[in-house]
């Protein structure tokens, strides 16, 4: 099972206690047209959720035991930005993520936000044995992010490793956009034997789609 959270909060506090706007800019329909291509074109059953990124839904997510969750938003060096109940920003930190996922961490955990090398680390130390994220202090291209992530993910639903399918997406990542774009992909722990499947001998047969409905709340009731 794979559970896609996704994160564009409309407005945070700032210093001051006043809401300020976000820009997102973040195409999540294209990466769940993308995710779902990649299941019709490997052919293979697997069970798909897409949800907000919220922490209760994150703790509901871990509480399914989804074996693979997948973040996408915006991330700073050591934070990711959530959704709250009511659209606007909750800030993450890596303390909060260990609390919500050690005591049954899932297999594996795509963080596709920027700078989110810190929290991929966090995740490591909370027992999540594969991660995959973006170097400290950099963001990524989103059309080197689309590239990667596509090939990631189709080689994965055919049954290669965790290794392979990395390499697989960096040499994608190289070949269109160069050495430097593709660097900026990290698999952790780097030391760690990544070198196993996740979803080997999946049963072939209909894509499940487990969507929330999620209507994006207006600013001024983001309080």
């Amino acid at each position: 099972h794979l559970t896609v959270l996704c994160s564009a909060p409309l407005c945070y506090h700032d210093s001051e206690g006043n809401l300020s706007p976000i820009q997102n800019g973040l195409d999540f329909d294209s990466e769940k047209r993308l995710l779902l291509d990649c299941i019709r074109d490997a052919n293979e059953g697997i069970s798909l959720t897409f949800d907000v990124a919220t922490f209760e839904r994150l703790q509901v997510a871990i509480a399914r035991r989804s074996r693979c969750l997948h973040f996408s938003g915006h991330g700073y060096a050591n934070q990711l930005l959530f959704e709250d109940d009511f659209g606007g920003a909750h800030f993450l930190d890596g303390d909060d993520l260990r609390d919500c996922i050690h005591t049954q961490p899932c297999q594996f955990v795509f963080v596709s936000a920027c700078s989110s090398e810190y929290m991929g680390n966090a995740l490591v130390r909370a027992g999540v044995p594969h991660v995959l994220c973006c170097r400290h202090d950099s963001e990524f291209q989103d059309r080197a992010a689309i590239e990667f992530t596509h090939i990631f993910y189709f080689s994965v639903f055919k049954g290669f490793t965790i290794a392979d399918a990395f390499q697989k997406g960096k040499q994608r990542v190289n070949a269109k956009f160069g050495n430097i774009e593709a660097s900026k992909f990290l698999l952790l722990p780097q030391s760690a034997d990544h070198d196993v499947p996740l979803f080997a001998g999946e049963k072939r047969g209909e894509i499940l789609r487990v969507e929330r409905e999620y209507s994006t709340p207006s600013v001024a009731n983001a309080t």
